[in-house]
């Protein structure tokens, strides 16, 4: 008998070329992958950013708008209600300050919302909600608030002292779109102050 020499055989696995292109592929999608997650957080970000700064000037809008509807409320003709429109004396008409007495109506403006100052300070609008409390933060973020006076015939009231003849105020508030962006959103609405003569 012939003896037969042993013949190789080829073992299985990859060569150090299929290695390589392997690699490279694998590398390719977990890349293209890490961008999409990337992509998805940041467009998370922004639009939980957007819905913050809407919320913000939603809220910030409906507390404004119940204040001041209820300026001027004095059922019992005691004189001290009324309307300051700058409280803080900024110079500017972006703070206020609302007397009212219907809470319930007394004589005395020392109940909850009856003599309320808002005024806007580090993003956050700031309220105080009785005259012997203090100021609170109750909306962020809000960048500014202004208000801008009008009488009955629609003129705009540019003088401190002629506000107590404002019939209607414009009130534009504005928010950040994010923490550290620059552009603001704005929001602006009207409001009929009803117990105004």
């Amino acid at each position: 008998m012939k003896s037969r020499a042993p013949t190789l055989r080829s073992r299985g696995g990859f060569s150090l070329v299929e290695m390589v292109i392997s690699l490279g592929l694998s590398s390719l999608v977990i890349a293209v992958f890490y961008g999409t997650v990337a992509n998805l957080q940041r467009n998370y970000r922004e639009q939980r950013d957007t819905r913050m700064a809407e919320e913000s000037l939603r809220t910030a809008e409906q507390i404004l708008r119940t204040v001041l509807q209820s300026a001027g409320a004095d059922p019992l003709l005691t004189g001290q209600a009324g309307l300051n429109p700058d409280p803080f004396n900024t110079g500017s008409f972006d703070n206020i300050r609302i007397r009212s007495d219907f809470n319930p109506p007394d004589g005395s403006f020392n109940d909850m919302l009856e003599d309320v100052r808002v005024r806007v300070v580090a993003d956050s609008l700031m309220v105080q909600w009785t005259g012997s409390g203090g100021l609170q933060a109750l909306v962020f973020p809000v960048r500014s608030i202004q208000f801008e006076y009008f009488d009955d015939t629609g003129t705009l009231i540019t003088n401190a002292a002629n506000v107590g003849l404002a019939k209607s105020v414009r009130l534009t508030i504005s928010a950040p779109e994010s923490p550290v962006s620059n552009v603001l959103r704005s929001r602006q609405t009207w409001v009929f102050l009803q117990n105004r003569r």
